[in-house]
């Protein structure tokens, strides 16, 4: 991936997404149709104002003045414990878990990763019905799992390290696409392939030095599979 001045940048790569309307049955014919444009009638709204709020804020950082770009990455990077001890964390520690989806390594980075959100991120916000909140609380819910992981993969590593982007959370979104769509079998198929990948990609950075965050990836995967909770949770209410 891309270097920057702020040491070796890990984003969270260009990556998958993906998603059960209703617990206990499989969704109909009409919510598995290919989704309606952005911002048109149908597409949810918690998936287009969070996948417009990402841009805005990532291109604000990649393409804003140096010193608001180093205030957003010290922000809301993941960044290594053991190596930049200096670094002020503005809204403190535990902001970044959140936070890091809304940076970005490039415009690639950025396109790939918008890209998987409306692509998929539909599938999985219908599933919560009418509750706008439940779909957001899913997707950061895959953040911090992911966050979670890469910092843990973080403490063991003796190099710099500064993960970013939002493919920890649409990570979550390929084992909940395929409960949507099959139930758990469907969420295995669904993940296996993004499982192997990344299973390469931590062996890439150990010959290599890949600079990818395969951890918050396996993380946010991980994290995925709690959709039937939300369901369960937001549904009710």
């Amino acid at each position: 991936m891309e270097t920057t001045p702020f040491g070796n940048l890990r984003t969270t790569g260009p990556d998958i997404g993906g998603v059960r309307p209703h617990i206990g049955r499989m969704a109909s014919d009409n919510e598995l149709r290919p989704q309606a444009p952005f911002f048109a009638p149908g597409f949810p709204r918690s998936v287009a104002w969070l996948s417009l709020t990402i841009v805005v804020v990532s291109l604000v950082q990649l393409l804003g003045p140096p010193r608001l770009t180093l205030w957003l990455m010290e922000t809301g990077a993941l960044i290594s414990p053991g190596t930049f001890h200096g670094v002020d964390r503005p809204l403190g520690p535990y902001a970044p878990y959140v936070l890091h989806v809304f940076l970005h390594g490039g415009l690639f980075h950025l396109v790939m990763n918008m890209t998987a959100m409306i692509a998929f991120g539909p599938l999985v916000a219908k599933a919560f019905g009418r509750n706008e909140t439940g779909f957001i609380a899913f997707f950061f819910f895959c953040a911090v799992t992911g966050g979670l992981a890469q910092m843990a993969v973080f403490d063991l590593q003796p190099g710099p390290g500064i993960a970013i982007g939002a493919s920890s959370a649409l990570s979550g979104l390929l084992p909940a696409a395929g409960y949507v769509m099959g139930g758990w079998r469907r969420a295995v198929q669904y993940s296996v392939p993004w499982l192997i990948i990344n299973l390469g990609l931590a062996i890439g950075e150990v010959v290599i030095s890949l600079p990818i965050a395969w951890a918050a990836h396996l993380g946010g995967l991980a994290g995925g599979f709690a959709l039937p909770m939300f369901l369960l949770l937001f549904r009710r209410r």
